[in-house]
């Protein structure tokens, strides 16, 4: 999976209120082993740029479905702040 289809997969729940512009993908040590973490970047509708982590998960799970979890809590946090 590429840099695109992660933005790609952010993008369908971020319902145009957050537009990725950058995802970075990257291993981190943790006790247990090695998990995977997603970072994404970009703008928000109200023109604020943003940057938002996913959990650390196994390497052997849907990283399209993480991205669609991290921006639908990114939702999530924004519609509790308002």
């Amino acid at each position: 999976m590429g840099v695109r289809d992660l933005q790609q997969a952010f993008n369908e729940i971020g319902l145009s209120r957050y537009t990725c512009q950058r995802a970075l993908s990257h291993y981190e040590a943790m006790e247990g082993g090695q998990f995977q973490v997603l970072t994404f970047s970009g703008i928000g509708a109200d023109g604020v740029t943003f940057e938002v982590r996913s959990e650390a998960f196994h390497p052997g799970l849907d990283p399209a479905q993480i991205a669609r979890n991290t921006a639908k809590a990114l939702l999530d946090k924004q519609e509790q702040l308002s």
